[in-house]
């Protein structure tokens, strides 16, 4: 049992350290179609769902998830976005695919095409210094291959454990048939005394 929990651990700590080290943005995709007015009908859809729903609802505000339409091309895509980790991508999944059957993620990577439900006005950010880092031991090697290496080294301990088992468990068959062979040839004087 202790193992199985530092294997749960370790695989924690392998994923959460590949999802922190790499930049985690969805969109997902409710509705895709050359449809638009199915489109503004899911996009209704879905606004009610968020606003009648308390889980939807307070992950939206907590994550500011918006709910728009965006044309690509001659498609028409309602989404959700964006999405920035694994835990509201699968929270959303729990409560949407039951309401949508076409459900599916893209990356993204702010707007690359017009969105139609408001306009965009483009802003001026104010320049960002740069951050001087730190690059610590464990940058350098990273998270993932430490728990690689603990999952290594679990694996093994478990093979040797079973092996320990095995070799145990054949010297008690051993005994078991010396046993038996000791009682059956008893028997057999016994048998062989009172014939």
């Amino acid at each position: 049992m202790h193992l199985f929990i530092w294997m749960c651990c370790t695989m924690t700590l392998l994923f959460s350290s590949t999802m922190s080290s790499q930049q985690f943005s969805e969109k997902l995709i409710v509705y895709h179609g050359k449809n638009e007015e199915q489109a503004q009908e899911e996009l209704l859809k879905l606004k009610v769902y968020f606003i009648e729903n308390e889980s939807t609802r307070a992950l939206q505000e907590k994550h500011h998830l918006h709910l728009e339409i965006e044309k690509l091309n001659t498609y028409y895509m309602v989404e959700v976005k964006p999405i920035p980790s694994l835990a509201v991508r699968n929270a959303l999944l729990i409560f949407l695919t039951p309401l949508f059957k076409d459900l599916f993620f893209v990356a993204y990577e702010g707007d690359i095409s017009t969105a139609i439900t408001k306009p965009k006005v483009p802003q001026v950010a104010p320049p960002i210094e740069a951050e001087k880092k730190e690059v610590s031991f464990m940058d350098e090697i990273g998270l993932q291959w430490i728990a690689l290496l603990l999952l290594s080294l679990l694996g093994l301990l478990l093979s040797i454990a079973s092996r320990k088992k095995i070799i145990h468990l054949g010297k008690n068959q051993k005994d078991l048939k010396k046993k038996q062979t000791d009682i059956e040839t008893e028997i057999k004087k016994l048998g062989a005394e009172n014939a």
